[in-house]
């Protein structure tokens, strides 16, 4: 009998920390991204519907690190955004 728990011990005692170490990153966020997240996924879209444009913005901005590339020498003087030319990263 001890074998099996010993077993069953290496398989969930790496999910509980991988767990506790999500749950560290949780506190870290943004409170308007942790409303979000205990919504869960069948509920954000509705929720994210009802934000105004500035909480809309500042979600955004908690999860995405926008970075814009330098103008090439062909697309210079040009008008225009210019869309392929910002990349969105993850925090």
């Amino acid at each position: 009998m001890p074998d099996i728990l010993i077993g069953q011990e290496r398989i969930v005692v790496p999910k509980m920390a991988a767990a506790r170490e999500r749950l560290v990153a949780l506190d870290e966020l943004d409170p308007l991204v942790q409303d979000l997240v205990r919504l869960g996924p069948n509920l954000i879209k509705v929720h994210w519907n009802h934000l105004v444009l500035a909480e809309q913005r500042q979600v955004i901005g908690a999860l995405v690190l926008p970075f814009v590339q330098p103008v090439t020498a062909s697309n210079r003087g040009r008008r225009g955004v210019d869309t392929k030319r910002v990349d969105l990263v993850w925090r």
